[in-house]
């Protein structure tokens, strides 16, 4: 099966909605001028990214982003293809989000 980062817009606080998996894993996958992503563009589609900046909003470990670490829960520069692995090793994206209404933000160390 071919996995593909979903085609989302930002919200209203300029934010991608989380990516939830099949089995419940959920990832922020982000880009911006403020992010660690490329391009460094405020682009509006979350799929014109090559690189994004990832953090988890669930207790994980996904050893696929160890080298990414910044050793505070933020991985930048994760490149498209891990972020991919990432989707196919969860079962895919659902459909629709359960918690699109949820806004996340960035604890106070960011």
């Amino acid at each position: 099966m071919t996995y593909t980062i979903p085609q989302r817009e930002r919200n209203s606080n300029g934010v991608f909605p989380r990516l939830v998996c099949v089995d419940g894993f959920s990832l922020s996958v982000q880009g911006s001028r403020g992010n660690y992503s490329s391009p460094k563009e405020d682009l509006a589609i979350l799929d014109e990214y090559n690189c994004f900046e990832c953090a988890f909003l669930n207790p994980s470990d996904e050893p696929l982003l160890e080298e990414f670490s910044d050793g505070h829960g933020c991985f930048g520069y994760v490149p498209k293809s891990v972020v991919l692995e990432i989707i196919a090793r969860h079962g895919g994206i659902e459909d629709e989000p359960k918690l699109s209404s949820t806004v996340c933000t960035m604890p106070e160390w960011a």
